[in-house]
């Protein structure tokens, strides 16, 4: 005969079994005065880990590295490129940082407020810089970075949001680096000068600069690399270059638009392999055309503004590897003042 016995939570009969079929307990330490059973925990690490009063998180520490790191690209770039501007704009903000950084990564919260307020300073300032520059990609970057920055420093993150402000910072270092010239943008290091209020001046022209990623290549690069060049501008990022050509005409040799237009193209075509003339449009006071040339197996596509008066003929050209002429350098060409000054 099966042996019996009374469940002590609910008075169920039992009858060969070790668990009650109403509440399964367990049956062989059932005792009224048994401790009460627990919830078997996980082992498996907590999406957020507890903190301790005034203790930074690892969140927190890793957008602390962050700062670190962009304080060291600012200076990177303050040695290596020829920014405009004092030494304490440049290098102050960057000391600031680095010291809240250094104590969020000792383990306190304290500053993690006023990391807080910087970034979101930050990105108010520099954004709004840059799209009155219509510098769009440096508004994009700007807001990627400190969303990601935010993203750590608010709160205790979890591992999901600390990894995906991870996933965006990478990617913005790696353009950040390359923009201060550790990538090809670096070719430039040494031929380049900041161009003084965004103005380039010569005897018969003015261009004008949208932002201060365009430099002035050195007098004496410009001699070595196209005598016949008056400036030479470049945009380090795009590789987008502008130059312009200013030839004075004496009375005997008189030209008029036609004939500099005829000659700029026999020069151009004689100068690559392959040669096309893409858009030509007549402008109140020369011509625009849009052409492509092929040199020394590398395509590469141009923007021309021609002009001539009694005392000059002046080209304005802007180039670049074909397709990817920065649009800036379209409109430095188009808006150049040309004549006298």
């Amino acid at each position: 005969m099966s042996e019996s016995s009374i469940c002590p939570s609910c008075n169920t009969a039992l009858v060969d079994s070790s668990s009650c079929p109403e509440c399964d307990p367990p049956v062989a330490d059932a005792s009224p005065f048994a401790p009460p059973r627990t919830l078997e925990m996980s082992t498996d690490e907590p999406e957020v880990e507890p903190l301790a009063l005034n203790e930074a998180s690892t969140g927190q520490k890793i957008a602390a590295a962050a700062f670190i790191a962009i304080a060291i690209v600012n200076v990177l770039s303050f040695a290596m490129l020829p920014i405009s501007g004092s030494v304490a704009f440049s290098i102050v903000p960057g000391i600031i940082d680095v010291a809240i950084a250094i104590s969020i990564l000792r383990g306190s919260n304290r500053y993690v407020g006023f990391a807080i307020f910087r970034v979101v300073i930050g990105v108010l300032v520099w954004s709004a810089r840059s799209a009155a520059e219509q510098d769009l990609w440096s508004v994009g970057a700007q807001l990627a970075l400190s969303g990601a920055l935010l993203m750590l420093l608010v709160g205790n993150a979890g591992r999901a949001r600390r990894w995906t402000a991870v996933a965006i910072l990478a990617p913005v270092f790696l353009v950040m680096l390359f923009a201060i010239g550790l990538g090809p943008g670096g070719l430039y290091r040494g031929e380049v000068h900041a161009i003084e209020r965004r103005t380039v001046a010569g005897g018969g022209f003015v261009l004008t600069v949208p932002n201060d990623t365009w430099h002035q290549f050195d007098r004496a690069i410009v001699a070595q690399r196209n005598p016949d060049a008056t400036a030479w501008i470049v945009e380090p990022w795009s590789d987008a270059h502008v130059q312009v050509i200013e030839e004075p005409l004496v009375p005997e040799h008189q030209l008029d638009i036609a004939g500099y237009e005829r000659n700029v193209l026999r020069g151009l075509e004689m100068a690559g392999s392959t040669f096309e003339v893409r858009e030509r449009e007549v402008l109140d006071d020369g011509v625009f055309l849009v052409t492509a040339l092929t040199i020394d197996g590398q395509a590469l596509e141009y923007r021309h503004r021609l002009y001539v008066d009694e005392e000059r003929a002046i080209q304005v050209i802007a180039f670049a590897p074909d397709g990817t002429l920065h649009p800036e350098a379209v409109a430095i060409v188009r808006g150049a003042r040309l004549g006298a000054r």
